[in-house]
């Protein structure tokens, strides 16, 4: 990418755009849909813990008396205790994992105007997961949970309508549905408006706005958003250029195990433009996108190498091996759907 000055400065790969997870829309590329699910919520009638899809394997936790006792009160039609035992199910604790029971258990509840019931209910039918995948049920699940007022599930169908899931695609509702979200802080509808408002996807184009969502959903730990406010402050795009900003917000992004960000990271102290040049650096994030199987990395990665020691190269493999994921992204209401487009593959 070349600067506002003349020489190259990040070789950015192209930027992400709306939804997030594995498949991206860039652009205007509208496709087929593929779905992943994002469980972690806390709710009424005992703690819970995050859960990164339905098909975690279980664990017997040994409290028999306990999951009888919440059997006969969600046999009894207690509404809370529905909700709690579908979510037994569909983690598998304290029961064997039955997702076909977590959702008769989630329909019973929802059907009393459990919220948390209707948004589960209407992410296991969006996924097509204990139950026949039927996009118009979601959607009218989920809508019935975000006039409720989960934000989550706003964004959820902000992400349906976006794809035209269950409904007619429009960019406008889908804005409108993350709007209610992003309003209440939800990182990911945020990061999601930024989007919108960079492409002028129904709403106005309007970078600095963009860039002021993408910041809100960054400053939350989301590393796509971090990923997408770097790109902004490399190009000037609704920010002051700054390549300082644009490098820390791309080393944030990076330690998640962001793809591209490690890429940019990588490519930075390759050149030493904005830190000192560091081979061994470069080498070390070179090899993490690379390792996720991205072919540009790994050619830079071979770049680097022919310029490095044994002794370095011996450093920089440790660095690899000992490197793991921090996740800063903010705990809270992050039960969603990502329901992405097949496209172009992304981190």
């Amino acid at each position: 990418m070349e600067g506002a000055g003349g020489g190259v400065i990040f070789f950015l790969v192209p930027g992400e755009g709306l939804l997030v997870k594995r498949r991206t829309i860039i652009s205007g590329c509208m496709l087929p849909c593929l779905l992943a699910l994002i469980m972690s919520v806390s709710a009424g009638g005992f703690a819970r813990e995050g859960v990164a899809a339905p098909g975690t394997d279980g664990v017997h936790d040994g409290r028999t008396g306990e999951i009888e006792e919440l059997t006969r009160k969600a046999e009894a039609g207690d509404a809370q205790a529905q909700y709690d035992l579908g979510y037994r199910y569909a983690i598998g604790r304290g029961v064997a994992r039955d997702e076909e029971k977590a959702v008769a258990w989630y329909r019973k509840s929802a059907l009393q105007g459990h919220a948390d019931a209707e948004l589960f209910l209407g992410i296991m039918t969006a996924l097509g997961r204990g139950t026949a995948w039927n996009d118009k049920d979601a959607v009218s699940w989920l809508r019935k949970a975000a006039d409720q007022g989960l934000p989550c599930a706003a964004y959820n169908m902000g992400v349906m309508i976006a794809n035209g899931r269950g409904v007619p695609r429009s960019f406008h509702e889908a804005a409108e549905w993350f709007q209610r979200a992003a309003d209440k802080g939800y990182a990911g509808a945020q990061y999601n408006l930024g989007i919108l408002y960079a492409h002028g996807r129904g709403v106005a184009r309007d970078l600095a706005r963009s860039a002021e969502w993408l910041r809100k959903a960054a400053e939350q730990g989301k590393a796509q958003a971090q990923y997408r406010l770097g790109v902004a402050y490399n190009r000037g795009e609704g920010v002051p250029r700054d390549e300082v900003a644009a490098g820390e917000w791309f080393r944030k992004a990076a330690e998640q195990g962001h793809l591209r960000s490690q890429y940019n990271v990588g490519v930075i102290y390759s050149f030493g433009r904005v830190v000192p040049k560091d081979f061994v650096q470069a080498y070390m994030w070179f090899g993490l996108a690379a390792a996720k199987g991205d072919e540009l990395s790994s050619r830079k990665k071979g770049i680097v190498a022919a310029a490095m020691t044994p002794k370095q190269i011996a450093k920089a493999e440790k660095l690899i091996a000992a490197w793991r994921p921090t996740t800063t992204e903010t705990a809270g209401s992050t039960t969603e759907i990502t329901v992405t487009p097949a496209g172009q593959s992304t981190p």
